[in-house]
């Protein structure tokens, strides 16, 4: 059974920033692809946050959870490599109140 993707809002924005055609469609794709394969060759987890996993497109990076209990993937935060690492407890309180709000 496929995964359901959500972004949260800011992650949606960064999407929508990327400057390259190329590259943001590479991206998409990227985390289409979570929804068969939630954690796809190259993933791994993100130091000082549990339970949440980077993969990478291209430059960028893909932060992320899974809830395995109702099949979902919830997208924290996607940033070129040199910024995706700055201020990783807001990836998490972002999704904290996504969720919350769901």
């Amino acid at each position: 059974m496929a995964y359901e993707i959500h972004l949260v809002p800011a992650a949606a924005k960064q999407l929508k920033k990327i400057k390259t055609k190329t590259d943001k469609q590479l991206v998409a794709d990227s985390i289409r692809g979570l929804a068969s394969d939630p954690r796809p060759k190259g993933f791994t987890s993100v130091e000082g946050l549990p339970g949440f996993y980077r993969i990478k497109a291209k430059d960028y990076r893909i932060v992320y959870t899974i809830n395995e209990g109702n099949q979902v993937i919830i997208v924290g935060r996607i940033a070129h490599r040199r910024e995706v690492y700055r201020r990783l407890a807001d990836v998490k309180s972002a999704i904290n109140v996504f969720v919350s709000r769901r």
